[in-house]
């Protein structure tokens, strides 16, 4: 079993994730069991397959650990201490949340919701450039072409 620590630079590393999968990717791709951000990682950054890595810059064994620096992302994979237990799926889904959060800053906070209480409607003040003629045209485009002079308002042959 394997120990995953991410952490960006600084700031505190995120919760350890310990994994007992022989093999597994580091990087953007949606089916990456690692996911860290597209704007920082390869779809498939790093691939851990039974104690060795490979990735675009090379390949080793793992060891005793190894830390990978991907962008401003330090992710260190080492053995799980004797006794953990496999984290679940959604703990690494919540990880990628977690590391898009902080990459987009405060603007990356959920919303409040949306009420009635809200919302402030505003008026407009709005004059008629010239009066919209009322032959063969819809409402809508009569108030288009109030307001947005045009060469031509209607089709000729």
């Amino acid at each position: 079993m394997l120990r995953i620590e991410v952490s960006e630079e600084g700031r505190a590393a995120l919760p350890a994730i310990d994994l007992a999968d022989e093999a597994f990717v580091i990087g953007s791709n949606p089916s990456a069991r690692i996911r860290l951000p597209a704007a920082v990682a390869r779809a498939e950054h790093v691939t851990i397959d039974r104690g060795t890595w490979r990735s675009a810059e090379g390949s080793g064994a793992l060891g005793d650990g190894h830390v990978f620096t991907i962008g401003t992302y330090r992710v260190r994979v080492s053995p799980a201490p004797a006794g953990a237990q496999p984290t679940p799926p959604q703990r690494t889904e919540s990880l990628a949340r977690e590391l898009v959060r902080d990459l987009l800053g405060a603007s990356g906070a959920p919303m409040a919701p949306i009420t009635i209480e809200t919302i402030n409607a505003n008026t407009i003040a709005c004059t008629a450039a010239r009066a919209a003629p009322s032959g063969f045209c819809s409402p809508m485009r009569r108030a288009i072409i109030a307001i947005a002079p045009m060469l031509s308002p209607i089709a000729s042959a």
